[in-house]
């Protein structure tokens, strides 16, 4: 796969995660003394009416104190680009007649992410609007919402109303806040330095440094590389295992892994004539890799190896949450 674009490199700390509903949860790590964990965005439609749908989507963010609160984003994909000033509210009406209002807590800023649309010239602006709740406010919403106001400037007309009439936002932020508990909390810390960095507009590419991982048979090197596609909206990974000198997997032979629930991931090498496996999963396989466990790993006719106490698994989800971090940024 073509790797082009911005060059990003991070030296990486994280811990192995168990979790059931990872299918929901875009990363977890600790940087600082915070814990985050984010969820990937769901989208949101409300009534019939509605030309407004967004994304939603929630990250926890627990505080080195232990307290913790949550941060709700709505993300307007549109053609219009909005300069979204601090404090605007987002005012929801809960099912039961109450109101509650949150301020606007991202920095006002003209520079957003920018995609293109299916035709390739038609650029697509991601506002996002982020507040921050705690507990008690979160148990608001989740008790139901029929109604939103999302003020995105202060003009009097600048705000988007919306009338949930199947609980759409309530649905989505469950699923959301649902899987987030579900986690567990990381205790390592995820290293923040970047050792190289180069700007060019379109696409990103963030490449980690290589990290050891011994099995039973042999020794390992791991990395992995996350890449962006801004006209298609897209992302894929490439993960890179080094196999001990003299080793070689040919173009196309698979690589299986076997999970901790004996579920098994089959991917091809995508080059020859290297002591390097190259794969290509999916963002899916790369948190199932991660998060459930790799009791071995068949390489072809070349290899085949098992990790005691999922070091392999430990060491993708390093790097994974890693690149999301940093991709994120």
């Amino acid at each position: 796969m073509k790797r082009f674009a911005l060059l990003l490199a991070a030296i990486l700390l994280g811990s192995a995660l168990q979790a059931q509903n990872y299918d929901l949860v875009r990363c977890r790590y600790k940087l600082n003394g915070y814990t985050h964990i984010l969820s990937e965005p769901l989208p949101v439609s409300g009534s019939a009416s509605d030309k407004h749908p967004f994304f939603l989507s929630l990250e926890y963010i627990s505080f080195p104190d232990n307290t913790y609160l949550y941060a709700l984003e709505c993300d307007f994909q549109m053609t219009q680009r909005w300069s979204i000033p601090l404090d605007v509210k987002f005012t929801a009406t809960t099912n039961d007649g109450k109101m509650v209002s949150f301020k606007q807590v991202n920095k006002p800023s003209n520079e957003k992410r920018v995609h293109m649309a299916k035709d390739g010239k038609t650029p697509i602006y991601h506002n996002v609007l982020r507040y921050m709740l705690d507990e008690n406010e979160m148990k608001k919403l989740l008790s139901g919402v029929k109604h939103t106001d999302i003020a995105y400037d202060y003009e009097p007309d600048s705000f988007i109303t919306t009338t949930y009439n199947d609980n759409q936002f309530t649905d989505a932020l469950k699923q959301e806040y649902d899987a987030l508990k579900e986690i567990l909390l990381p205790g390592d810390e995820l290293g923040s330095h970047i050792a190289d960095y180069a700007n060019n507009p379109g696409n990103l590419m963030v490449v980690t440094e290589a990290l050891p991982v011994k099995g039973q048979v042999a020794s390992y090197q791991v990395s992995m590389t996350y890449m962006y596609f801004k006209a298609s909206n897209s992302e894929a990974f490439d993960l890179n295992i080094a196999l001990p000198a003299g080793k070689e997997l040919p173009l196309d032979a698979p690589v299986v892994f076997t999970l901790g629930d004996d579920s098994t991931i089959e991917l091809k090498q995508q080059r020859a004539g290297d002591e390097v496996v190259y794969l290509y999963p999916t963002a899916q396989q790369v948190k199932q890799l991660a998060w459930k466990g790799i009791k071995k790993i068949e390489i072809g006719l070349v290899l085949a190896d098992s990790f005691p106490d999922d070091a392999l698994s430990a060491v993708i989800d390093k790097l994974y949450n890693s690149l999301i971090a940093v991709a994120t940024i």
